[in-house]
């Protein structure tokens, strides 16, 4: 009988540990799904100050988990990025970690394109909105 009680004890010991891990997760996942919240507003942001050079927005899908995520892309024409008026947005805007994070990604993809004299007419920008976030940029037609 003393082994059964210990078992129960065990049981009880595990089921608490679990019940502990669950609000934990819980908790993490809450504040997670705050911090893409608070990132897509700043999106929403970025989407003002890129629409003046004509960038528009392209795939949105949201990832549901522990660590909630948003993956997105804008896009537009190289043509339409003047690196001056980019860094005079990062200027006007160096208080929108997002905003600015997507013009300095702008600005490296013309230059890189321009240096190695890529014919690339069309950009994109994969943006994904999660812990942690992160913006890639790709040339295509």
């Amino acid at each position: 009988m003393a082994f059964l009680d210990r078992i129960k004890d065990k049981a009880g010991e595990v089921a608490s540990k679990a019940a502990d891990v669950a609000e934990i997760a819980g908790d993490a996942g809450s504040m997670a799904m705050d911090k893409v919240t608070g990132l897509l507003d700043e999106y929403q942001k970025a989407l003002g100050v890129l629409g003046k050079f004509g960038f528009t927005v392209g795939k949105f899908d949201i990832e549901m988990s522990l660590l909630p995520k948003i993956r997105t892309s804008v896009h537009g024409s190289m043509d339409a990025l003047d690196i001056g008026g980019l860094k005079q947005m990062i200027t006007d805007h160096e208080g929108d970690s997002l905003t600015v994070a997507m013009l300095k990604a702008l600005i490296t993809a013309k230059e890189l394109a321009a240096r190695i004299d890529l014919k690339k007419r069309t950009i994109v920008l994969d943006v994904t909105l999660g812990i942690p976030p992160g913006i890639a940029a790709h040339l295509g037609d």
